[in-house]
């Protein structure tokens, strides 16, 4: 198998099922098990919302914000 042929997965699983599905997952040989830290899910968090944003404004379902306007606040 070639890198090509790999596939990475986000997966959120909410309450006392957690446990479950990564013990589950770790059975196959094939798969490898990540726990991300709290700092880099904030980072996933906020890559998500900025992408799905910059989605919206390429459909023109949301206004950008001007440049000028951002540097002003800094």
């Amino acid at each position: 198998m070639n890198k090509s042929d790999k596939k990475i997965f986000l997966l959120e699983i909410e309450g006392k099922k957690t446990e479950f599905v990564l013990e589950l997952l770790q059975h196959f040989k094939f798969v490898k098990v990540k726990s991300l830290s709290k700092d880099d899910a904030k980072l996933v968090k906020s890559l998500k919302r900025s992408f799905e944003e910059l989605k919206l404004i390429q459909e023109g379902k949301l206004k950008a914000t001007d440049i000028k306007d951002l540097l002003n606040e800094l």
